[in-house]
C-alpha cells in the first residue's frame, strides 16, 4: 500500500473516531442514574478482591461484570457525577471502534477495517450502551481484543 493510501486510511479512521466519540459524548449526563446503573454502583462499592476470587472459584458467574465492578470501584475515585462515571463505558466503547478496525484489517484489509469501524461508530445500540453505566461495552471490547489476538496467533502459526 502506498504512502498516500496509508495517509488516507489514517485520516478516514481519525474522522470516524471523532464522529464516534462525539456521538457517545453528546448527552452523556443528560439523564440521572436509573435502576440498573444504581445497582452497578452499589455492587462496585461492595467489590473486593475476595469477591473476584469467588468468581474465579465459581466460574458459572459472568466474570466480565465483576471485572467491571472492580474497575468502577477505582473509577469512582475520580468523581461521582453521571458524566464522570459514564465515561468508563464510553472509553471501552471508543476503544471498541479502534479495535474493530484492527480486526477487520487483520482478517481482510484496511478498507474492511474502516467499514467495520464506521458501522460500529454509528451503531445506535453501541452508542446507547456506551452512554450507560453497564459492562456491555467492556464485554464488546474484550471480545474484539480476544478475536484480534486469536487471528494474529493463527496467522503467525503460534
Amino acid at each position: 500500500m502506498s504512502l498516500i493510501s496509508k495517509r488516507k486510511v489514517i485520516f478516514n479512521l481519525i474522522f470516524i473516531l471523532l464522529i464516534g466519540l462525539s456521538f457517545r459524548i453528546y448527552g452523556l449526563a443528560k439523564y440521572d442514574f436509573w435502576h440498573d446503573e444504581i445497582i452497578m454502583l452499589a455492587a462496585a462499592k461492595d467489590c473486593t478482591p475476595s469477591v473476584i476470587l469467588d468468581y474465579i472459584i465459581f466460574p458459572n458467574r459472568p466474570f466480565h461484570q465483576t471485572f467491571f465492578y472492580f474497575l468502577l470501584k477505582f473509577w469512582m475515585l475520580l468523581g461521582k457525577s453521571e458524566f464522570i462515571l459514564r465515561l468508563l463505558p464510553l472509553i471501552f466503547g471508543f476503544l471498541s471502534i479502534i479495535t474493530i478496525f484492527f480486526v477487520g484489517k487483520v482478517l481482510f484489509d484496511r478498507k474492511t477495517g474502516l467499514i467495520g469501524a464506521f458501522f460500529l461508530a454509528f451503531s445506535p445500540f453501541h452508542i446507547y450502551y456506551s452512554q450507560e453505566l453497564v459492562p456491555y461495552t467492556l464485554f464488546c471490547f474484550l471480545s474484539l481484543v480476544s478475536i484480534y489476538f486469536s487471528i494474529k496467533a493463527l496467522k503467525e502459526d503460534k
